[in-house]
């Protein structure tokens, strides 16, 4: 593949599945990636398509690979509102850049990007976010890796999310700035590692819909994790592992200190690579985590993740988790919550430069100490058409469903773009 293709290939794989996380409605994501790709598959998103691949510039050991996107569409419920929901058009601007090194040893990656969507008529919905982010690869030996991250970003909080209502969510707007390290051994058939992360989040007050704000700074938080990985490789395509964590979460504003937490996090599970046939991974383990307010929750988590390749030209895809969260606005007492989900989802290149994508997923929210229970359920379908190196366009389509213990909200939307690679 070479260096070139090499650095193309970690940019896809690893702010690709950033994006991915950061839309699944959680405010904090997972802690571990499991790295379970060891090369013996490629994903129809993965693959290079030397033909369509924007040829970039290259600046002394750095490629750099610039572009820009355009889109229009429109949504029936500009605010996800339960009843008489407000359709509007919307229109979206969004440059960005990416840099990757193609040096012989250690690497670097970089990533800056801004999204300004302006909905025609319903200013409070306009969303205005950017993400910067870097990461680097230092090996410091021959069984020995470090990879540090800084990343800064402003996000929209989205219908997924189980902190707080819909209509809340749909203008809710937060800062997140993390720092990260990930230390990793890798000797015969044991591979160890541990990862650090530190985050701020601050949100933003919530404009309503007669002028006056509403204050979210009581959400404002700092978490902490610690998380470390124990792995043997019983075979080169199958490993088990056992993993323990520890998080802090600290609520920064006044009165809010009682829902901090402390949580340790236990787990054990598996990784499987079989080549052109699936890949993926499973864990099971136990929660258990006390608020400073002295309430005590646990329970069972799990997460799974697998892909399929029927053939090469279609890869299958499911996840399924199930975790401990906690609702955030309106309460100075913990109200932590399970927060289950299930995705699947299907990539067919039809054609060369022709690739279709549809997605389903579903979440159920389930508070612990009141009869309060939601459920999102949300289907959609795409088409991405690679006209040339320079020019890409693509075309979605989605409706969600958020069912709530007494209110319901609905959306459909849609939105076509071309995206110019320079």
């Amino acid at each position: 593949m070479g260096r070139l293709g090499g650095a193309l290939l970690a940019l896809a794989t690893a702010f690709a599945a950033q994006g991915a996380r950061a839309q699944d409605g959680l405010i904090v994501s997972a802690a571990i990636p499991q790295g379970v790709d060891r090369g013996r598959n490629l994903s129809v998103a993965q693959r290079l398509r030397p033909a369509y691949t924007p040829s970039g510039a290259r600046i002394g050991g750095l490629m750099i690979f610039p572009r820009l996107r355009t889109a229009a569409g429109g949504t029936s419920n500009s605010y996800l509102a339960p009843s008489n929901g407000r359709p509007s058009a919307f229109v979206s601007l969004a440059p960005a850049v990416e840099v990757a090194s193609l040096w012989s040893r250690h690497a670097l990656r970089l990533q800056a990007e801004a999204l300004d969507r302006r909905y025609l008529n319903e200013s409070r919905r306009n969303e205005r976010t950017w993400t910067l982010a870097g990461e680097g690869e230092l090996e410091l030996g021959a069984t020995l890796r470090a990879t540090p991250r800084l990343a800064a970003s402003q996000q929209v909080e989205g219908p997924l999310s189980g902190e707080v209502d819909a209509a809340q969510a749909a203008v809710s707007r937060f800062r997140r700035d993390l720092a990260s390290v990930r230390v990793q051994h890798v000797s015969g058939r044991i591979r160890t590692f541990v990862i650090a992360d530190a985050a701020t989040f601050r949100f933003a007050p919530v404009r309503r819909a007669d002028g006056t704000r509403l204050d979210q700074s009581g959400r404002d938080r700092e978490v902490i994790r610690v998380t470390g990985q124990f792995e043997y490789a019983r075979s080169p395509a199958l490993s088990l592992f056992v993993q323990a964590g520890h998080t802090t979460t600290r609520f920064t504003a006044s009165g809010r200190a009682p829902l901090g937490s402390d949580m340790i996090r236990l787990a054990a599970g598996l990784n499987v690579d079989l080549a052109q046939r699936a890949r993926g991974t499973i864990a099971f383990g136990h929660v258990d985590r006390r608020y400073i307010s002295g309430e005590h929750r646990g329970g069972l988590v799990a997460e799974g993740a697998l892909e399929l390749f029927p053939t090469q030209r279609l890869t299958l895809s499911a996840k399924a988790r199930r975790s401990l969260e906690d609702a955030t606005y309106g309460n100075r007492l913990p109200r932590p919550f399970w927060d289950d989900r299930l995705s699947a989802g299907a990539d067919y290149e039809l054609l060369a430069n022709l690739i279709l994508t549809a997605t389903a997923d579903a979440a159920r929210q389930t508070e612990i100490a009141a009869p309060n229970r939601r459920t999102i359920r949300r289907v959609g379908a795409g088409a991405r058409y690679l006209v040339s190196r320079r020019i890409t366009l693509d075309a979605a389509i989605g409706h969600v469903v958020r069912d709530g213990t007494a209110t319901a909200a609905r959306e459909t939307r849609g939105q076509t773009g071309l995206t110019f690679h320079l």
